[in-house]
């Protein structure tokens, strides 16, 4: 919880951060407030600088197969009526065949989780091919050269090729068609942040 003080942290929950995670932890806002500044993408920015100023915060540590803990911290933003789920950027983990239109948003965001879906880890990036996802005979993009990015949480994913264009996998026809990762881009954010404060902020 946000209010805990450090020396009743047992040591293998803070050996668990890494020493960002551990000053976004006990410097909130100051850290928050760095990275809404040296944010790019705008709604990224504003629901960092929303958050920063928050002082009700968890954080939640994720693991599966054994791996490392991963934290998340989760703020509630209560005019969306929704929780969100944010990971520290990971610049070094951050693939170098990312487009450069994903870039801000991996400039910021290490991940998200949402109740269902979420950015994936930039560590997480692989190949459908690597997923396994199922394909159809009618199939016609490469797996082995698409890489996802975005799970929308319903079987379905959003990926980019390995020449940078966009893609999506629909589970239901076992199919990966070009998609345009523009309107993506310019609107999956908002949902971060809810009416009235995005539109006084636009």
């Amino acid at each position: 919880m946000y209010d805990a003080p450090r020396e009743s942290i047992p040591q293998d929950v803070l050996a668990a951060f890494t020493p960002e995670e551990r000053d976004a932890f006990f410097n909130h806002h100051e850290h928050f407030g760095r990275l809404a500044v040296g944010a790019t993408h705008p709604d990224i920015k504003h629901y960092l600088e929303r958050i920063a100023s928050q002082d009700v915060f968890w954080v939640m540590f994720y693991s599966s197969d054994e791996a490392p803990y991963r934290a998340y911290f989760h703020h509630t933003v209560v005019e969306a009526g929704e929780s969100f789920r944010i990971r520290l950027p990971r610049p070094a983990a951050v693939p170098t065949n990312l487009p450069a239109m994903l870039r801000p948003i991996y400039h910021s965001l290490g991940g998200l989780r949402q109740e269902y879906g979420g950015l994936i880890c930039p560590e997480d990036i692989q190949t459908v091919e690597a997923s396994n996802y199922w394909l159809s005979d009618d199939n016609s993009l490469d797996p082995a050269t698409c890489f996802t990015f975005y799970d929308f949480g319903d079987g379905d994913s959003l990926g980019y090729t390995a020449t940078g264009d966009g893609v999506i996998y629909e589970h239901e026809l076992g199919a990966l068609s070009p998609a345009d990762l523009e309107p993506f881009i310019a609107e999956a954010f908002q949902q971060l942040l809810a009416p009235p404060n995005y539109d006084a902020k636009a």
